[in-house]
């Protein structure tokens, strides 16, 4: 099963999501679940860096695990909207996915 773990913040709206495990759905190279997460992840990271936001990622390619910090700077208390927005739409999206496959995937978020 993949868990994704959201964090929010007051400052940020957002402090950090964490993506880990392997979704067992299918078999690597067919697995549509993992396929999902794993694009949308991408995605997320990618988006934040064009906005130039304050980030500090750790990722390990072997064990399936993603960690995004969003930092809480003065920067990105400026981009409050932006990040709100694209995490808030990145977690709806995965909240969506886990509804239909909640077998392999399982999304938890959290206010700090």
């Amino acid at each position: 099963m993949t868990s994704v773990r959201i964090v929010k913040s007051k400052v940020t709206g957002y402090k950090s999501l964490e993506v880990f495990g392997h979704s067992g759905y299918s078999e690597e190279g067919s697995d549509i679940v993992c396929a999902s997460i794993s694009t949308a992840t991408d995605l997320i990271i990618s988006i934040l860096e064009k906005f130039s936001v304050d980030t500090r990622l750790e990722i390990r390619e072997d064990s399936a695990y993603v960690l995004c910090e969003i930092c809480e700077t003065e920067g990105n208390s400026a981009k409050k909207s932006e990040i709100t927005n694209v995490v808030g739409g990145f977690a709806e999206y995965i909240k969506d996915v886990s509804c239909v496959y909640p077998e392999y995937l399982k999304c938890v978020i959290t206010q700090e």
